[in-house]
């Protein structure tokens, strides 16, 4: 069973993965549910869990801000910087345990948080360069950054 602190956690993430991606509602729908069997309560929190998964594109959205609300946590706007931070740990945790590889964090971290990608982009050119360095040695570099860019201080 999930704890309360992890049941929250998946809906902080869950939240920073639709401003910054607008994708995925369901993710949304399934995160308010573990918040209800961790213990959390709250009206709202219990509307958006009652939503059919097939329906979460089109009702998800509007429920967010007041089932965060009802469990203390704030909505992110669109593209925060905030929301950013969140997922951009999260993506950097997936490269370093083997999950994403790293060429794949470089564009979906590039792309999804804009306000951490300077060193990113920089090191996704080195992928595309013909004459550039051995594809292992970027890896590396990506690697790296990844470990600055997953802990609590690096974003």
């Amino acid at each position: 069973m999930t704890s309360p602190d992890q049941a929250l956690a998946r809906m902080q993430l869950a939240a920073a993965l639709w401003s910054v991606e607008g994708a995925n509602a369901a993710e949304l729908v399934d995160a308010a549910c573990d918040l209800l069997v961790a213990g959390h309560d709250g009206v709202d929190l219990a509307i958006l869990a009652g939503v059919m998964r097939k329906h979460a594109d089109d009702e998800a959205p509007a429920l967010l801000a007041a089932a965060l609300r009802d469990v203390g946590l704030e909505p992110f706007e669109p593209d925060a910087h905030e929301a950013q931070a969140i997922v951009v740990r999260h993506l950097a945790g997936k490269v370093l345990t083997g999950e994403l590889k790293p060429d794949a964090f470089v564009w979906r971290a590039a792309w999804t948080c804009p306000d951490f990608a300077e060193r990113l982009v920089a090191l996704g050119e080195e992928y595309l360069s013909p004459n550039g360095r051995p594809v292992q040695q970027i890896d590396a570099d990506v690697l790296g950054e990844a470990h600055v860019l997953a802990s609590p201080d690096g974003t």
